[in-house]
């Protein structure tokens, strides 16, 4: 969902500065934990916590890559899918992909 909004805007992930990445991501993970396996996330307090901790985690990773690529890097390939992103910075596990892309279908 971040790269696909990018893209409707014109924009690259080092178009954005860390902090506006962080933000955006935020707000993408927010959404999609409300509705994730329709409400799990939502069910109790551990719950809730949980989803504010994984989308806490999935903002500094976003804000970490967008800096690193902002200072490093030329990327123009779609991320997680890109082989330039080292396979242990992709985000794994089910819950984790589905904020990263919003797909509901990702790695096991």
């Amino acid at each position: 969902m971040f790269h696909e909004q990018l893209s409707a805007e014109g924009k690259r992930w080092r178009d954005l500065t860390p902090p506006e990445a962080r933000e955006r991501v935020g707000k993408i993970a927010a959404v999609l934990a409300l509705n994730y396996r329709d409400g799990l996330l939502r069910t109790d307090e551990q719950s809730r916590f949980t989803a504010r901790v994984l989308g806490e985690s999935l903002q500094d990773f976003v804000e970490t890559l967008v800096t690193w690529m902002r200072g490093n890097m030329n990327l123009t390939r779609r991320w997680p899918n890109s082989n330039l992103v080292p396979a242990a910075a992709r985000p794994r596990g089910k819950l984790i992909w589905a904020l990263a892309t919003g797909s509901r279908s990702g790695p096991d």
